[in-house]
């Protein structure tokens, strides 16, 4: 294990206590966070870094309210992915950087400039999001193309360019909650609301406000605020 971080130590740990537990399955629930901390004698921040890499491994799932629970103990042993998962960290934090330097401001041009047929674009497809979200289907690129159609309601062709942008700093993201976002669909949803609500009242001010919370949201329950 030489040369390896003590997050990455403690992830492999507890891929090891899983499987050489014979009492450990998928869908067992894992001990709680001191419980654990206490076990591998860790912080709970270390330990929740490391679960972090298990659940975009796949191999655990937190259910909000409920804890950690095991989905797969049959991958590949893990280690020389940790660095990569780390990189992808700072590449998607860079990457909401740069959506929170111009998307809240997109929000305010959309509000502002979008004929009626283009607000009715956007109002359908927060309601896409919505309905996926509740069928537990794929809400991420239902997301997706809501932003899409508040950059295109912008009229701006240079910020249409970035869209690439947006769509990749969620897509990523989404790629390091692995299996976990049920309660990252929570937050967006709520955030949506508040910026069709924005929209309906041509509100350019609560508009611009509720895309840098929703970002801001975002960038919490990924936890790349600092890497």
């Amino acid at each position: 294990m030489a040369g390896k971080s003590l997050s990455e130590r403690t992830a492999d740990a507890i891929y090891e206590l899983i499987i050489s537990d014979s009492s450990l399955k998928a869908g067992d629930k894992l001990p709680n966070e001191n419980e654990l901390s206490l076990h591998f004698g860790v912080s709970r921040t270390t330990l929740r870094e490391a679960i972090r890499f298990l659940v975009a491994q796949g191999i655990l799932e937190i259910r909000r309210g409920k804890g950690t629970y095991i989905l797969s103990a049959e991958v590949p042993p893990l280690g020389c992915d940790f660095a990569s998962f780390q990189q992808t960290r700072i590449q998607v934090r860079d990457l909401f950087e740069v959506r929170l330097m111009f998307e809240p401001q997109v929000a305010a041009l959309a509000c502002q400039r979008a004929d009626e047929q283009e607000l009715e674009e956007i109002f359908r497809r927060a309601d896409e999001v919505a309905d996926q979200a509740a069928a537990g289907e794929n809400w991420p690129e239902a997301d997706e193309r809501f932003h899409a159609a508040i950059v295109a309601a912008s009229h701006n062709d240079f910020l249409s360019n970035l869209l690439p942008i947006l769509n990749r700093a969620f897509s990523e993201g989404c790629q390091l909650m692995g299996r976990n976002l049920r309660a990252l669909s929570d937050t967006v949803l709520r955030d949506n609301e508040l910026l069709i609500e924005a929209f309906r009242l041509r509100d350019a001010v609560t508009a611009k406000a509720a895309m840098e919370i929703h970002l801001t949201h975002v960038i919490r329950s990924l936890e790349i605020g600092e890497v």
